[in-house]
């Protein structure tokens, strides 16, 4: 398996695009733990649910190991 060492990007996110699949629930999980270390600091949630909070990191881990159909990774174009 080749390894990613772009520290803007999480590997998880790179492998699953790179090889065209979707993403393990394990993937998702780190992910999204990932997006809410590094981002929370920049938002205020206020009066915000923890699980409405929980969920938003998750969307984003999900669309962001997803990718996106607009732009298909090489590996799919072929």
């Amino acid at each position: 398996m080749t390894e990613f060492g772009n520290p803007l990007v999480a590997a998880e996110v790179a492998r699953c695009i790179a090889e065209a699949r979707e993403p393990t629930a394990d993937e998702v999980a780190r992910v999204a733990a990932r997006i809410r270390r590094e981002a929370a600091p920049l938002f205020v949630w206020g009066a915000v649910p923890a699980d409405a909070e929980a969920d938003a990191y998750t969307r984003a881990a999900s669309a962001a190991l997803r990718g996106s159909a607009d732009h298909p990774s090489p590996r799919r174009a072929r």
